[in-house]
C-alpha cells in the first residue's frame, strides 16, 4: 500500500481500538472519545503517551514498520497501556498501573472483541 493509504488505515485501526475498549468497558467510551488523539512524531520511537487531558498515539513508528495483520492488536495494546496511565493517575508502571492495564486487556479478551477479525475470538469464552 502507498504510505497515504497506510496512514489512513492506521487512523481507522486506532478508531477501532477505541471502539473495542469501549465495547469491553462501556464506561470508558466517552473518556476515550474525548481524550485519544492520533499523533505523528517522525523522530519518536515511542508508541504513545498520556497527560492529564490526552492520550496521544504516535502513528509514525507504526507506519515505518507497517504490518496490516499485527497493527490493530498493537494499537489496542498501546491504547490500553496509555488508558491505564490515565485511569491509575500515575506516570509509573507501578502495581496500580499494572492492575488497571491487566483489567483493560482482560475485559477486551473476555468480551470476545478484538481490533481485527478473530484477534480474540473464543479466548476467555465458555462453551
Amino acid at each position: 500500500l502507498p504510505k497515504a493509504a497506510q496512514l489512513k488505515a492506521l487512523r481507522a485501526h486506532l478508531e477501532q481500538a477505541k471502539r473495542t475498549l469501549a465495547a469491553a468497558l462501556p464506561s470508558l467510551g466517552s473518556l476515550l472519545e474525548g481524550t485519544v488523539k492520533a499523533g505523528f512524531d517522525v523522530g519518536g520511537a515511542y508508541l504513545g503517551f498520556c497527560s492529564e487531558r490526552a492520550i496521544v498515539v504516535n502513528l509514525a513508528p507504526l507506519l515505518r514498520r507497517w504490518n496490516e495483520a499485527g497493527t490493530p492488536v498493537e494499537l489496542l495494546l498501546t491504547l490500553a497501556h496509555e488508558a491505564a496511565h490515565l485511569l491509575s493517575e500515575g506516570g509509573a508502571h507501578d502495581s496500580a498501573w499494572r492492575q488497571t492495564y491487566d483489567e483493560l486487556i482482560q475485559a477486551a479478551i473476555v468480551a470476545g472483541v478484538g481490533p481485527a477479525p478473530g484477534a480474540f475470538a473464543g479466548v476467555g469464552r465458555r462453551a
